[in-house]
């Protein structure tokens, strides 16, 4: 008798369904926007803004906690490597409380 094969999660791709999934998804794993806002000393808000504008860390801390990699969760985002389109230095352009950073990634200004 074979084994059941495991499928990820269709994750949706309209931006309200996915935001509306991944907190399902998040309470499932017992955990929530405003916890993962803690573990990273930002406000919820920028969180749960990360499920449909691109940031970096809040999204990679999401994609964690649900067990999933980062690029099935936000794929307009990231390659299958998990590498973000577009950004050769690895340089997050927001701030740690989600404002934009008006500085030049990997310049040190």
């Amino acid at each position: 008798m074979s084994q059941p094969t495991h499928h990820p999660p269709a994750v949706p791709t309209n931006p309200r369904a996915r935001h509306i999934w991944i907190g399902a998804a998040l309470r499932m794993a017992g955990s929530n926007f405003a916890k993962i806002a803690r573990e990273l000393g930002v406000s919820a808000q920028y969180v749960q803004k990360a499920t449909t504008e691109n940031s970096r860390r809040p999204q990679e801390a999401i994609a964690a906690k649900i067990g999933l990699p980062v690029h099935v969760l936000f794929p307009e985002w990231y390659d299958q490597s998990g590498n973000r389109f577009g950004d050769q230095t690895g340089c997050d352009h927001n701030s740690d409380d989600g404002r934009l950073r008006n500085v030049e990634c990997g310049t040190g200004v």
